[in-house]
């Protein structure tokens, strides 16, 4: 056996000896989320269905249980809409936000393949706003709502072991996601701005109904646990 040979098969024992990243208790990612939302408020603030969003999401390992692990994690997602009706006379734009707390719950098939569940709570914020053309007029509006997701997926990941120390482990790697994404409407009343030295009609709001996010969502990410 030639010393090249026996360097190679040392190495691939050293790498099939090493552990997984089980001690990787932290975790960032960044996903870009497409939502398919079939409601027909979501027409009023974009042109199709598709909406995509993204995603930075924090995660810290809890516990173990059932041979799986509960991690914790806390997301911001934010996506922007845009809109033309009437024949272009009027466009409108959306910035939709949503701030979540959840937990996962994942169990490792191997260090590599880790698939999971995903549930998260929390509120969406949404700015509304409607531009006329004609009247080259703006109005404004921003409300609040409750916000979810429950999600399946699975994280490819590629373990790499800490240059300082035996007892740390960093791991990268991608991640897919499907599932749904659940909330209550988000209710805008347009008011438009008055001249108060202009002597006018007073100007009442007006309610365009509840604005649904609510849809089936496709995520796909980075990772990166510590």
């Amino acid at each position: 056996m030639t010393r090249r040979t026996t360097s190679t098969a040392c190495l691939l024992l050293v790498l099939a000896a090493a552990p997984a990243d089980a001690l990787a208790d932290n975790s960032f990612s960044i996903r870009v989320n497409s939502s398919w939302i079939g409601d027909s408020s979501f027409d009023v603030v974009s042109d199709n269905d598709l909406f995509a969003q993204a995603e930075f999401t924090f995660a810290r390992r809890l516990l173990s249980f059932w041979r799986g692990e509960v991690w914790v994690d806390a997301a911001y997602v934010a996506g922007t809409a845009k809109s033309d009706l009437f024949d272009g006379q009027t466009k409108t734009r959306a910035l939709l936000q949503n701030v979540t707390f959840g937990a996962r719950y994942a169990y490792p098939v191997f260090s590599w393949l880790v698939p999971y569940s995903r549930l998260g709570l929390g509120v969406g914020v949404g700015t509304f706003e409607l531009e006329s053309v004609v009247g080259a007029s703006t109005v404004q509006d921003r409300a609040a709502a409750f916000a979810g997701h429950f999600l399946l997926g699975v994280e490819l990941l590629w373990p790499r072991r800490a240059l300082l120390t035996g007892t740390s482990y960093l791991t990268a790697g991608i991640l897919v996601e499907a599932g749904y994404g659940f909330g209550s409407r988000l209710g805008f009343d347009l008011t438009p701005e008055g001249d108060e030295d202009l002597k006018q009609i007073p100007l009442a709001g007006v309610d365009i109904g509840g604005l649904s996010t609510n849809g089936w969502q496709l995520r796909v990410g980075g990772i990166l646990r510590f």
